[in-house]
């Protein structure tokens, strides 16, 4: 009897054990990505989703904001205003100068609110490629010019066609930098979205204002 009794324990022992050996491990916890619904055993795996983060500026509606002589300004694009691109290109015998505008419009009155502009670029006649467009918009650092040669340039305009440029005036201090950018699908044609963070003097004649804090979310378009 007590052999018997001890057998019976004995199976039950190793029963148990293979039982226990046959779990299957996995990520027991529904919140995780991973998680196993057919896992008895909990093995560590488990992968959470990271929460984005917040505000990816480049991502948002086409606008521009800034601080002209200590007054804020903030414009975006809606039923009134649009964004849109521009080229002006000088095609050679054999290489174009070109230079691209990316500017938000009022429709109702006709006029560009706010205009940056990057030339000169020269190039062999033809179209630049998707990805030889998208190198042109390097995120970092740029230098004003007045666009008859390298550099960047910006406008402001208002109703009354009294403009403001960068182009007018020395821009020691200035600064012009694309934070990011992508590559957009607009219609049938690929696009370069831009996140630009810029400060500088703008003139109109003898007339000096200072910008400050800006920032741009635009389209540029060969």
């Amino acid at each position: 009897m007590n052999t018997t009794k001890f057998i019976t324990l004995a199976s039950m022992l190793f029963l148990g054990l293979t039982i226990s050996s046959c779990k299957k491990e996995g990520c027991t916890d529904s919140a995780a990505t991973n998680y196993s619904s057919e896992a008895d055993k909990d093995d560590g795996s488990c992968i959470y989703a990271q929460t984005p983060p917040a505000g990816n500026a480049i991502d948002g509606n086409p606008k521009v904001k800034y601080t002209i002589d200590g007054v804020s300004v903030s414009q975006e694009a809606n039923m009134t205003f649009f964004s849109a691109t521009g080229a002006s290109k000088n095609i050679g015998q054999s290489t174009t100068d070109a230079v691209w505008s990316s500017y938000l419009y009022d429709d109702v009155e006709q006029y560009a609110i706010f205009d940056v502009s990057k030339g000169v670029l020269t190039y062999p006649n033809g179209s630049l490629s998707d990805s030889e467009f998208y190198d042109y918009f390097m995120p970092g650092t740029y230098t004003y010019a007045d666009l008859s040669e390298e550099g960047v340039s910006i406008e402001i305009g208002s109703p009354n066609g009294i403009n403001y440029s960068s182009n007018d005036g020395p821009q020691a201090g200035s600064t012009f930098e694309i934070v990011s950018r992508k590559q957009v699908q607009v219609g049938f044609e690929i696009q370069v979205k831009v996140h630009i963070k810029f400060s500088c003097k703008v003139y109109r004649g003898g007339d000096v204002k200072t910008i400050t804090n800006g920032v741009y979310i635009g389209n540029f378009s060969q």
